[in-house]
């Protein structure tokens, strides 16, 4: 794994102006990979989280950071559900002279909960340990299979992350909660057994491990 490379990502991000994450980087793909670290720290969250402001959720799956990512976002007092899923860009589907950079935008879409999906997706978030203390030093490669979540429940902050395979992980209801609940038409990339792989020179800042802290990632904001 080159270390070398998320120092890199990271290093380039942190010099970039606005390379925090904003309400909409998700949906600029360049934007989106120069605030990853932000974003999947949640410092946003963080900086937020208060007694009185309302519960936040955000959920992302790594299966593989080149072959798909899922993102959910929860926002309480709304019950809605925003679910992305981003996977290498079909240059045959979203592009158009107007939009160029429309296969690299992923699906996008957002979900209506009623109060039961809403119940029972808070008692997997619950049952998943979501509030327990993170697993810190927990190292995360972006070529392999894990979750991570971030929360702002009753003014606390909780973070956390489960990687594949390992005990921790292995009956983890989260997935099948949101399963239920999504409407991106996007199977999942199930985990499989990390193995070698061949890595791009060109793609050198799609080749990072972050790691994982008391409150966020180490090194950008949970150290």
């Amino acid at each position: 794994m080159r270390r070398t490379a998320w120092i890199v990502g990271v290093a380039m991000a942190s010099a970039l102006a606005g390379c925090a994450y904003g309400p909409d980087t998700l949906d600029d793909p360049i934007g989106r990979k120069f605030a990853w670290f932000s974003f999947l720290d949640a410092g946003d969250l963080r900086a937020d989280c208060a007694p009185g402001r309302p519960d936040r959720w955000r959920l992302v799956y790594n299966g593989a950071y080149e072959e798909q990512v899922r993102i959910y976002q929860l926002d309480g007092p709304t019950r809605r559900l925003s679910q992305r899923v981003i996977e290498p860009a079909d240059l045959t589907r979203g592009w158009t002279a107007a939009d160029p950079l429309g296969p690299w935008r992923g699906v996008a879409e957002v979900a209506a909960l009623d109060p039961d999906q809403y119940a029972g997706l808070l008692r997997a978030l619950d049952q998943s340990g979501l509030y327990e203390p993170p697993p810190e030093g927990l190292r995360l490669g972006s070529e392999r299979f894990w979750w991570l979540a971030a929360a702002c429940r009753d003014g606390r902050f909780f973070f956390n992350a489960w990687l594949h395979p390992t005990p921790r992980v292995e009956r983890l209801p989260l997935w099948p909660a949101l399963a239920r609940l999504d409407v991106t038409g996007v199977p999942l990339n199930p985990p499989r057994p990390p193995g070698p792989r061949f890595r791009d020179p060109d793609r050198e800042l799609d080749d990072f491990t972050v790691e994982v802290g008391r409150a966020g990632l180490k090194g950008v904001g949970g150290a």
